[in-house]
């Protein structure tokens, strides 16, 4: 991922856990090493490539339960009602704790 205006480099020392550590980091997130330490210098979010999944899959299952509720004219409103709130609250939960 080539970004304009990325033109100058910092290095740094590490130790052999400490890089494994970043590697491993920077995998989960889908991220260049550059990138995740770029991220994590500037204090800003990095979120796990399976976390995106997950809330994809949950926003997906939200827009079901939508297209049922629809469907079904109201029947069973107050369930699909709880339903829907429950995956927004997981979409929550997620982004809160990936911006940890």
């Amino acid at each position: 991922m080539r970004r304009d205006g990325l033109t100058k480099r910092i290095n740094f020392r590490a130790t052999p856990l400490e890089h494994q550590r970043v590697l491993a980091d920077a995998k989960a997130a889908g991220l260049s090493v550059s990138e995740i330490a770029r991220r994590r210098c500037l204090k800003q979010p990095i979120q796990p490539k399976s976390d995106l999944h997950i809330i994809n899959e949950l926003r997906r299952t939200g827009g079901l339960l939508k297209h049922a509720l629809t469907e079904t004219k109201g029947m069973y409103a107050p369930e699909m009602a709880e339903a829907l709130r429950e995956v927004i609250l997981a979409i929550k939960r997620i982004q809160a704790g990936s911006s940890e």
